[in-house]
């Protein structure tokens, strides 16, 4: 009868024990996946923001390219000899084909003035308050951002301040 009883007491001590590794497995469990969540959400946010930081350099490397545009046209206008402007035509279309491939695009620059896309810097009266009546520099956006407003000249109506 003894060996009865250890084996019914050793069972029950058996029984005993597995609750608390079942329950340490649960936690485990629950730690692990838990921690898997975690990391995957990190290697999406590390994903996002190389993302971020490969726009930002690309968006810097176009806009300190646009001055060479801007340069390019005023050495076009400036050159009298006409195989020349049109080699400097030449290289200013190569060099906005590959900005346009990029995803550049020049700013609209006639109609009403939009504070979003341009800058006044200078205004003259007109008949219509806020018409764009010449652009003095352009404007452009990268990948629908703008990143240099058009400066532009804005008419204002006669007799107004």
């Amino acid at each position: 009868m003894d060996k009865g009883k250890e084996t019914a007491q050793e069972a029950k001590k058996a029984e005993a024990s597995e609750k608390p590794q079942e329950e340490k497995f649960a936690e485990l469990t629950e730690k692990y996946l838990r921690l898997a969540a975690e990391f995957d959400n990190y290697k999406k946010r590390i994903e996002k923001e190389k993302g971020m930081l490969v726009r930002i350099g690309e968006e810097k490397a176009v806009s300190a390219l646009l001055p060479v545009l801007d340069d390019l046209e005023g050495a076009r206008e400036a050159v009298k000899e006409e195989n020349a402007r049109k080699g400097i035509e030449m290289l200013k279309q190569k060099v906005w084909g590959v900005l346009q491939k990029e995803g550049l695009v020049k700013v609209r620059s006639e109609g009403k003035f939009d504070e979003n896309l341009h800058e006044a810097v200078m205004s003259e009266k007109g008949e219509e308050e806020g018409k764009i009546t010449k652009v003095i520099l352009e404007g452009y956006a990268f990948r629908g951002k703008v990143i240099r407003h058009a400066k532009v000249c804005v008419s204002k109506k006669e007799g107004g301040n």
